[in-house]
């Protein structure tokens, strides 16, 4: 081997990267528009958040008619507050499970449509028995 080879080869420059979530550019690739995504999703939850509080305050205007009732009849503020927040409650608890049961149905629709299937990696999620971490195959 000549000496200019061996030369060239031990002054050669050795870039390093954390590898800590892999080699894939896929999350350099897609930051802005996951970031877009996200700030649209955030938007309609404050709309929908919006829509909720018109909702809960049309239905305590329509339910002060049945509250004075209860006043009259003996109910103390204790127990009316007890009542509005148990309804409150199951409510907020509905909710959080009809958009827990969404999440899990659409995360591996949103993970397939961002990684493709032929990336070295693949997330797999409890549904197909898999765990939370990105898996070399």
């Amino acid at each position: 081997m000549p000496n200019q080879l061996i030369d060239r080869f031990f002054h050669q420059r050795l870039l390093l990267k954390p590898a800590a979530s892999g080699v894939s550019d896929v999350q350099n690739d897609y930051r802005r528009p996951l970031a877009a995504l996200g700030g649209l999703v955030a938007l309609v939850l404050l709309i929908a958040c919006a829509n909720v509080a018109n909702l809960v305050t049309a239905q305590a205007a329509a339910r002060s008619h049945e509250l004075a009732l209860r006043v009259s009849i003996g109910a103390g503020r204790r127990r009316l507050v007890q009542l509005v927040l148990v309804e409150s409650a199951w409510l907020g608890l509905a909710a959080a499970l009809v958009g827990g049961l969404f999440a899990w149905w659409s995360a591996p629709l949103v993970v397939s449509m961002i990684i493709p299937q032929t990336t070295p990696c693949a997330c797999h999620s409890p549904r197909t028995g898999g765990c939370w971490v990105l898996v070399w195959r």
